[in-house]
């Protein structure tokens, strides 16, 4: 999230999704730069998008094909659905329908360090590379103050970090306790008009963390 593109995702998904531009990469790349590359933490969703596109061209597979074949089918998640732009290219910020039970899957499967079964999925030194505190987020407020890793947001307060995905879905992992929480929200709502939002989350599962 610190590309320094300056693309807000009040934009992006009209831009991209209703818009079509012909060459979606290139219409990210040409936004204005707010900041230097590196230099600013930004949220918003033409990063991971930007990601994708990467994957797919490095792999010659679409981000969902090299999901299913690395993670996905290693852990048995079978009944999923994600969205793609009108290239065909997996959408990398948002879109990703999964089952409450595989959510949970990949949530068991980061608490032990990349292993499902005995067997490595993902690389120990990703699983900690990328759940540690990278970037300040915005949200500074005690005492909800979250800091975020690599699409991970660290909770510091509770040596824990979750998954967050829109209208309120989470994998939430807290080592500590050995514990995974998973709760699953309609998709498609405003998570601050219907309590979604992570503090509202944080609240409600309190009494299994303290």
């Amino acid at each position: 999230m610190r590309s320094g593109i300056l693309f807000d995702n009040d934009h992006f998904s009209v831009e991209i999704f209703a818009d079509k531009p012909d060459d979606p990469i290139r219409y990210i790349l040409n936004k204005p730069m707010y900041a230097a590359p590196g230099e600013e933490y930004f949220y918003r969703d033409c990063d991971p998008h930007l990601l994708s596109y990467a994957i797919r061209r490095l792999t010659g597979k679409t981000l969902e094909r090299w999901a299913k074949e690395r993670l996905f089918d290693p852990l048995g998640i079978v009944n999923y659905y994600w969205v793609s732009d009108h290239r065909g290219t997996t959408t990398g910020a948002f879109g990703l329908w999964l089952r409450p039970r595989d959510m949970a899957k990949i949530g068991q499967m980061i608490l032990d360090h990349g292993q499902w079964q005995g067997i490595q999925i993902v690389d120990a030194g990703w699983i900690d590379i990328s759940t540690r505190k990278h970037v300040k987020s915005e949200f500074q407020t005690e005492p909800y103050v979250y800091d975020y890793g690599y699409y991970w947001w660290i909770l510091p307060r509770w040596n824990a970090f979750t998954a967050v995905g829109a209208g309120g879905n989470y994998i939430f992992i807290m080592p500590g306790k050995e514990m995974v929480v998973v709760m699953t929200s309609t998709a498609d709502v405003d998570g601050e008009k219907f309590g979604q939002t992570l503090p509202n989350f944080e609240e409600l599962i309190r009494p299994l963390l303290e």
